[in-house]
C-alpha cells in the first residue's frame, strides 16, 4: 500500500491497482493529485500548477498533460518541455505501511478504487 497524507486526509493506494494504471489522476478532498508508478518506484504530486489543474496520460513512454502539451519528468516533478514555463510540481507526503498499522493511526483512511 502507498498512503498519502495531506492535512487531515489519508488516502491509500494498493500497488496491484496502480500496476494496471501507471498514472492515476485523482484527488484528496480539494487537492488534485497524480500518482505515478513504475516497477520499483512511485511518485505523487499535486497536479495543479498555478490555477491550472493538469490531467496526465502516457504517450510514447512520456508523461504528458494533453491540454498544455507539456512533457514532465515524473521522477523529479519537473517540467521538461513546452508551456507552463518555470512551473514544477509540489510532492505529496507518502508512506508505505501495512494497512492494519495505518488503520490504527488513521481509521478514516479512504482507499482508491479504479
Amino acid at each position: 500500500m502507498i498512503d498519502l497524507v495531506l492535512g487531515q486526509q489519508v488516502k491509500a493506494y494498493n500497488f496491484s491497482n496502480l500496476d494496471q494504471a501507471s498514472v492515476v489522476n485523482g484527488s484528496m478532498g480539494e487537492f488534485p493529485v497524480v500518482v505515478w508508478v513504475d516497477v520499483d518506484e512511485c511518485h505523487v504530486y499535486l497536479r495543479q500548477v498555478g490555477d491550472q489543474v493538469l490531467t496526465f496520460i502516457i504517450v510514447n513512454c512520456m508523461d504528458i498533460d494533453p491540454d498544455s502539451a507539456t512533457r514532465w519528468n515524473v521522477q523529479r516533478g519537473l517540467r521538461l518541455k513546452r508551456s507552463l514555463s518555470g512551473m514544477d510540481f509540489q510532492p505529496v507526503p507518502r508512506m508505505s505501511v501495512f494497512d492494519w498499522a495505518r488503520d490504527s493511526c488513521y481509521p478514516d483512511t479512504v482507499t482508491y478504487q479504479p
